[in-house]
This record gives C-alpha cells, structure tokens and sequence, in this order.
C-alpha cells in the first residue's frame, strides 16, 4: 500500500486500494483505523472540499451541488467543543465499526417467524431434499416443481458464496435498471441519478435486454458502491439466494432491507422462506405450479421478456422426477 515507501500512507494510495476491484482488499482497507483532518468538521464551503467540488461542477453541476449539500449534512465535529480543533484525528469507517460491534448475526430469523421450535446458534448452509417436501406438503404443489426453480435459478447449489475471504454471503445478482428505478422511488433527483448513470452505467442503467451481468465478484462490488448512493434501493435492487428473489419484496417477510440482508446471509432456509412468500403474496403463482403451466410461471417467476425460462425450469422438473 505504501507505494513510494516513505513510511507514510498518503491520500492516493489510500484511495487507490479502497478503490481497488478486488473486494477482498476494499474489505481490509474498510477496516483500517486511519488519522486523518475530518470531514465531519469542514463544510462544502471549506478548503477541504472547494477545489474538488468546483472541478466537479463544471462537468456535472447538479452532481456537485448534491455532494455538496450532502457534505453540510455530514458536519458535527465544530459543535463538540472537545473535538472541534483542526488537528487529524484517529477514525475507523463509522459503518464498519458499527458491523464489528455485532459482526456475527445470532438472530435466528426461522425462530422469530415460528418456522422452528428452537432458535439456532447458526444458519443453514443448505435446502434439503425434506425442506422442499415440507413446502410441497404446505402449498400443495409437487417437490420437483418447487425446486426446479432452485435449479434453474443456482444450478441447486449450495446459495452462498464468499465475496469477501472467510465470510458467508447469499448468491446475489445486482440488477442495474432496477437500482434506476428505486433511486427515484428513495427521492435520489433525477439529475443524480441521469449523472450515474452517465459515469457509471453498471451501477444505474435503463433496462436492456443486451447487458451482460459479468463475474460473481462484479455482483458484490456493485452492490457496494450502489449503498454510497442508497443503502435501501441497493438491497432491494439484487436478487438473492437459492430463488434469486429480488430484494424488492422484502416488506412481506422483514421490517427492514437490513433484516432482509442479515437474514439471507445467515441461513439458506431463510432462502425457502422468502421464496414462499414471494410465490404466495407477490405473485400468486400457486395454480400454474399445481398445473404445471410452464410458461405461465416463467412469465411471472422471470418477466414477460423471459426467453427459454419456461424450458429451462421443465427440463429441471424431468431430470428432478427421475433423479430425485
């Protein structure tokens, strides 16, 4: 990190590794407890932020303006009479502090729903072959149906991955037009949000049917830049899990889109939970899975655009009545 070795870590090479693609590295920088001048006690008219944000106005004023607004909101440091000076001053990224505060999620979320009799020390890796028989049994709609969706959606693997080093994360796709769509929706200007989009067209984009979604990795990295802009409308804007239910419909199952987070990356049955709900109260959906109407359920379970979905998920459901 220390790139001309003079025993010090500047702001460029501070900001070259935070930056870095490789989230495992933007993790260990997030982490790193840094002294530097706030910018909690300078506002947008201050020194500090003058420079950067006149060279950004002259490209994208509504940009500018917005950061800088957003700068003024950020203040507090001058009103803490202990803190006020202009000395540097030691931090840790105030989010990332807050996550190691309670970095394990012990909350077991099948407990609080009434789905287990008994809370759980941790989450499920894994959807048996008798968890989806006890949603079949539920919904009257046969085992093979329900998880030739798991198949089609994850290939039936196992639904997490490891975006970062040692830490379980749900499979997630980030959809870009949707995070166009509930920027607006969370009151991010249409200015902002034409500006993103400009300068940074995998992150807020118009729906097109050409976009190619990219690595595993891009999907996390995505994510995260995409919570800068709006934590809630980022959340609902990836579909997660071994179903890859859009974040969206979070409110029929979780107070929160945190809740829906922590509870997707803790437990694989958490997983089925959302799908049900999403089959259920979303998209009622349940006769065309009883009726086995292939294209009916590709229609509401991937779009009315959907293209093969419909062979896809019937192709599962033979394999699975065979090999189940």
């Amino acid at each position: 990190m220390d790139m001309n070795q003079d025993g010090l870590i500047d702001t460029n090479e501070l900001w070259r590794y935070l930056h870095n693609n490789q989230a495992d590295i933007q993790y260990q920088v997030q982490r790193l407890v840094v002294k530097h001048h706030s910018e909690w006690l300078k506002d947008g008219m201050s020194a500090l932020w003058q420079a950067a944000l006149d060279e950004q106005e002259k490209s994208y004023p509504e940009l500018a303006l917005y950061n800088k607004e957003y700068v003024n909101k950020l203040v507090w440091m001058k009103d803490v009479p202990e803190i006020r000076s202009s000395e540097a001053l030691w931090h840790m990224h105030p989010v990332v502090f807050l996550d190691a505060l309670n970095f394990v999620n012990t909350q077991c979320y099948c407990y609080k729903q009434g789905i287990v009799d008994s809370p759980c020390q941790s989450g499920r890796q894994d959807i048996t072959k008798e968890n989806f028989e006890v949603l079949s049994d539920q919904l009257g709609i046969e085992r093979e149906v329900l998880r030739a969706i798991a198949v089609a959606e994850t290939g039936d693997k196992i639904p997490f991955k490891q975006y970062v080093s040692g830490v379980k994360h749900a499979t997630i796709l980030y959809e870009r037009h949707f995070m166009k769509r509930l920027s607006l929706v969370q009151g991010i200007s249409p200015e902002t949000v034409h500006d993103i989009e400009s300068t940074e067209p995998n992150i807020i984009h118009s729906y097109d049917s050409s976009y190619r979604h990219g690595l595993d990795s891009e999907q996390y990295e995505r994510l995260l830049r995409a919570r800068e802009i709006n934590y809630d409308a980022a959340n609902m804007s990836c579909s997660w899990g071994g179903f890859q239910v859009m974040g969206e419909y979070y409110h029929h199952l979780y107070e929160s889109t945190k809740e829906l987070v922590d509870a997707q990356n803790y437990c694989a049955l958490q997983h089925l939970q959302y799908f049900k709900v999403f089959l259920v109260e979303e998209k009622r959906m349940l006769q065309p899975m009883r009726d086995k109407d292939w294209l009916s359920i590709a229609r509401k379970y991937n779009g009315t655009g959907q293209i093969g979905y419909d062979e896809k998920i019937k192709n599962a459901y033979d394999y699975l009545k065979d090999e189940w």
